[in-house]
This record gives C-alpha cells, structure tokens and sequence, in this order.
C-alpha cells in the first residue's frame, strides 16, 4: 500500500479519536456538591451586580436622561413662544346690539 492509502485510514481513525476524547471530556461527571455549586453561582452572581453597578455610576444614565428631558422641555417652551408670536391675536368679539 502506498502512503496516500494510509493517510485516509489514518484521518478517520484521528477524527474518531478526537470524538472520543471530547465525548468523554462533555459527558464527564460533576464532582461539585450542590452547596459548593450555589456557593459558586452566588459568587459570580455577586461579581455581576457588582460590575453593573460601576458601570451605572460610571455612566450616570439619570443624569444624563434629566439633561436630555430638560433641554427637550426647553426647546418646547421657545418653540410655543414663537407659535404665540407668530399667530395673530383674536378679534374681539362683537358687542350685543342694543334694545
């Protein structure tokens, strides 16, 4: 048999070993006691909103947001005080005859 031939079987036989071991390695069993598991998730759960809340007070999204509604509540106020310059003021209305 020449190489060429070899490396054929060679690939499928790599392959199905590399199979093997990563079946292995997913399917293996968790030597971790449930207390130890939680302990583990509280720990990262407490990294989490630890890491939130730097960023919350690094980005100050209320400060910014009350600054966004103030300038918006200001640009309505000029753009009504140009609508009431811009519009002519009422007739009055006409007197009653007299009797």
């Amino acid at each position: 048999m020449k190489t060429t031939e070899y490396r054929g079987c060679l690939v499928v036989t790599v392959a199905l070993v590399v199979a093997l071991l990563a079946y292995g390695v997913l399917t293996m069993k968790d030597n971790q006691k449930a207390s130890e598991r939680v302990g583990g998730a509280v720990n990262e759960l407490s990294q989490d909103v630890d890491k939130a809340v730097k960023e919350m007070k690094e980005s100050a999204p209320v400060q910014k947001m009350d600054e966004v509604i103030k300038e918006t509540g200001d640009k309505i106020e000029e753009t009504t005080d140009k609508i009431k310059e811009n519009v002519a003021p009422e007739p009055p209305a006409p007197e009653p005859p007299a009797p």
